[in-house]
């Protein structure tokens, strides 16, 4: 991820959380509500398209007239807004500094400071799809009780974050999301459909 000054994280921040809120945001509202330019919400759609955020559609006067949150919106939000996303990812990198070990006879060895080897995945579109759905049905079931959804969405955050490192999710992690997945009737189908893309039985 690329290293954004404060100014444009709290502008992205600004457009996800108008996003989560309406669903869309076209040109007109977002600089009707900032002192921003068009190159400027032009630059920041390009940002947050490029990240996987947004969908964007223009016209042949505007280059991008209106966004809309793409089929990953509700799972990548889990996982913080922009600028949270941002800082999570400055600490893994730093975690993951190269160390450098005096194997003898002057030859360095770097030996990344990564932890266990454990299986590698690799996020694919059907993966997301169920996270987003499962965020999808807490934000609108009524009839889930508080503090499940807040369980539910750390257990999300969890196995997001190990796929973003090409990491399979600990297996006591899926074991507690399937529980909910056996007690509630609106997450059951993609809770059943991630654990089978995830290989977990």
């Amino acid at each position: 991820m690329e290293d954004y000054n404060e100014k444009t994280l709290s502008d992205l921040d600004d457009i996800i959380a108008k996003l989560n809120k309406f669903d869309s945001v076209t040109i007109e509202q977002y600089l009707a509500e900032s002192k921003h330019s068009k190159e400027e919400w032009y630059g920041l759609c390009q940002i947050l398209e490029l990240n996987e955020w947004v969908k964007t559609c223009g016209d042949k006067d505007t280059e991008v007239s209106i966004i809309f949150k793409s089929d990953y919106f509700h799972g990548l939000l889990l996982g913080g807004n922009f600028s949270e996303r941002q800082r999570k990812q400055k600490v893994k990198e730093n975690q993951t500094i190269p160390i450098m070990v005096n194997a003898g006879n002057n030859s360095n060895i770097a030996i990344q400071n990564t932890g266990s080897v454990t299986q590698t995945i690799t996020i694919t579109p059907e993966i997301e799809n169920c996270i987003s759905n499962i965020a999808s049905e807490l934000e609108r079931n009524d009839s889930i009780q508080q503090e499940d959804q807040e369980e539910i969405i750390e257990l999300l955050e969890n196995i997001r974050e190990s796929l973003q490192d090409h990491r399979k999710p600990l297996n006591s992690v899926m074991k507690r999301l399937q529980r909910y997945g056996n007690t509630i009737v609106a997450i059951a189908p993609y809770v059943e459909l991630l654990s089978m893309l995830l290989g977990v039985s």
